[in-house]
């Protein structure tokens, strides 16, 4: 298929759009007038004032984090969960295998809690890297049948980095696979 020839002059029959080519263009509209501004008071610049002052300082920790730190306490561990696999960096920090943000009360409650140290802390921050070594478990997983997720996190620690969680899909498994040699150069380091 090919294209008309252009034409040595331009059109001047016809119609184009909504008007009549051979007569008068429609009329524009007409430009709303500007409105006037105030002008810019005159005299000495503005003087920077003083924020506001506070009478007490801010609390650090609320008084219901306060009330209970007894039980948080209760469920801190003291010993890396994948000490086994690389050698441990950095304090020993108590995680939750179900996020917090998802499930406010694991910060308290001793079968969802692990310890783990700041470099296999970091693990998690990459969702298939921390599930596939059992330091996370989706919250959709855990509400269908909390003990056999629980179990199967400490499963995948044991074996961790070579298991592989009940709950993965083909996708997630390809996901994982597509730059498995990165994933696993960063549990092994």
């Amino acid at each position: 298929m090919s294209l008309p020839r252009k034409r040595a002059t331009p059109r001047t029959t016809g119609t184009r759009g909504d008007w009549d080519i051979t007569s008068k263009a429609p009329a524009k509209k007409p430009k709303a007038a500007a409105k006037k501004r105030a002008p810019m008071p005159k005299g000495k610049p503005l003087e920077r004032g003083k924020g506001p002052t506070r009478e007490t300082r801010l609390n650090q920790v609320s008084d219901k984090t306060k009330a209970r730190r007894g039980e948080r306490d209760a469920v801190r561990k003291t010993k890396c969960s994948l000490a086994h696999i690389g050698t441990c960096i950095g304090p020993i920090d108590t995680q939750e295998i179900v996020r917090r943000s998802q499930m406010p009360e694991a910060a308290y409650m001793d079968d969802v809690t692990i310890g783990l140290c700041r470099k296999h802390h970091d693990l998690d921050l990459f969702r298939l890297t921390g599930e596939r070594i059992g330091i996370r478990i989706p919250r959709t997983v855990y509400d269908d049948d909390p003990i056999r997720s629980v179990d199967e996190a400490a499963r995948l620690r044991r074996v961790a980095p070579y298991g592989e969680p009940y709950w993965w899909s083909d996708e997630d498994r390809a996901m994982f696979e597509a730059d498995i040699d990165k994933r696993m150069a960063l549990i092994l380091s």
